[in-house]
């Protein structure tokens, strides 16, 4: 019998938490009250195996007919992932088994889990505060070595444990100003020097931890890298060079790559996200005209733009028109100077923004690329053990934003008069919110639905 719908937190979900297609196994995870009673239809002839030990089990359907034998794990309220009664189910992973099983489990009144559902559970029965369970989701979508340690700080629930800090110091002077309000004859008001001193020091430390954010969007998501130039001159060499395999068409031809072509590698710890463009000339062709022009909005989302010139051709009236739209990009920009290993020099070597890192190339060298990975390991500087815990998704910088904000007005205030104390308790009040909005203590259930639906179903 399924239960009431008008609370969807109370209902019994089910889903397969492993990834889809052939493989040896799977797993169907059931969680809420009805777990168990679910096992025991499933299993009619065998005993509950004792929590956390695994069992081998035949699985039938309502019709009593076989589905598949399994390993069952039952895991007890609230010693779960969830929280709640949880069985997990490890069959074979035949389409046919997955689909019959499914099919028996919804028969009993279990529906589907929605995308992160198992997770929110967690966090409303308080297994993980909410930046622990938004690091499992980063740590699903790590591609990158620092994305990875970023988010396993998140999940051993480091960032809470930074922010609870500050929510405490914040929390104790709040009490001697309530306090004071309430019994001034009994409690005296804070010390004007130690509580400035006090809120300095909490909003140094926000600052610190929002000045490291740029840094922080570079671990979370790719480094965007666009490579331009002219046509032929070594764009889709360097292109399949960096990726270490043949991914882009190369021949002599002009305007052989027509559309951009996009493949990430890792340096340093960091994923790049390399984008291969047509080459830039006026050409009557439509598609590689519509090529061209799609090159100015990758150049507005690139982090880097390479331009690759041939040291064998001179410079052109295009590389100089080239060169005024990289301006206007205000992007940075290194200019990556191909067969270097070449004798024959007639590229101009003035009139470029000294700004612009020259880097020589040979695509054809085995050491062609030592220059470029250089200076992207130089730029691109591994980040401190220590920022690694404060990285930070949107929601969360949001967040760190609007305290220090509240901080560094509270801060200003202070200088000038102590005298009104509600003022006073009121800025620590907003302070204190927004502490608990990081963590998820005061956090609306849209917002929650929000941050969940990014999850893959079965997490």
């Amino acid at each position: 019998m399924a239960l009431s719908q008008s609370n969807p937190n109370l209902d019994t979900i089910t889903a397969i938490i492993t990834p889809q297609g052939p493989g040896a196994v799977a797993i169907l995870r059931i969680s809420g009250e009805q777990a168990i009673a679910a096992l025991h239809t499933l299993t009619p002839a065998k005993p509950i195996p004792p929590a956390r030990y695994m069992a081998k089990r035949t699985l039938y359907t309502a019709t009593g007919d076989p589905i598949d034998e399994a390993c069952v794990v039952v895991f007890q309220c609230p010693a779960s992932f969830t929280g709640e009664d949880v069985v997990e189910l490890h069959i074979h992973a035949s389409q046919v088994v997955i689909q019959k099983l499914r099919t028996t489990v919804y028969q009993m009144g279990i529906r589907e889990a929605k995308p992160g559902e198992f997770t929110k559970r967690a966090f409303l029965n308080g297994k993980l505060d909410l930046t622990q369970a938004e690091g499992i989701g980063e740590l699903i979508a790590a591609e990158s070595d620092w994305a990875h340690l970023s988010a396993i700080n998140h999940v051993q629930g480091r960032l809470n444990q930074w922010i609870e800090t500050i929510r405490n110091e914040l929390t104790r002077l709040l009490e001697v100003v309530n306090g004071h309000l309430d019994f001034p004859d009994e409690i005296p008001p804070l010390d004007s020097e130690s509580t400035i001193q006090k809120i300095k020091s909490l909003r140094n430390t926000l600052a610190r931890a929002v000045q490291t954010q740029d840094h922080g969007e570079r671990i979370q998501r790719s480094i965007r890298c666009l490579i331009v130039g002219q046509p032929n001159v070594g764009k889709s060499s360097l292109f399949n060079a960096l990726l270490g395999h043949n991914r882009a068409i190369v021949t002599r031809l002009p305007g052989t790559t027509r559309d951009y072509i996009t493949a990430t590698t890792q340096l340093g710890g960091y994923q790049f996200e390399w984008t291969d463009s047509a080459g830039i000339r006026h050409t009557r062709n439509q598609i590689e005209a519509a090529g061209i022009r799609k090159i100015k909005p990758l150049m507005i989302a690139t982090d880097l733009i390479i331009w690759v010139q041939d040291q064998t051709k001179p410079t052109t009236a295009a590389d100089t028109q080239l060169m005024k739209t990289l301006k206007r990009t205000q992007k940075p920009v290194w200019r990556l100077i191909n067969k270097s290993d070449l004798k024959t020099r007639r590229i101009r070597p003035s009139g470029f923004p000294k700004s612009w890192p020259v880097l020589p190339l040979s695509t054809r060298s085995p050491n062609g690329l030592d220059a470029l990975n250089h200076q992207l390991t130089q730029t691109f500087q591994p980040p401190k053990q220590s920022d690694l815990a404060l990285v930070c998704n949107a929601r969360q910088r949001a967040c760190l934003n609007q305290l220090l904000a509240c901080l560094s007005h509270l801060h200003t205030t202070l200088t000038h008069t102590m005298d009104d104390m509600d003022l006073l308790a009121f800025d620590l009040k907003t302070a204190i919110h927004h502490c608990s909005e990081m963590t998820g203590d005061a956090i609306t259930e849209t917002v929650l639905d929000g941050i969940f639906s990014r999850f893959c179903v079965g997490k």
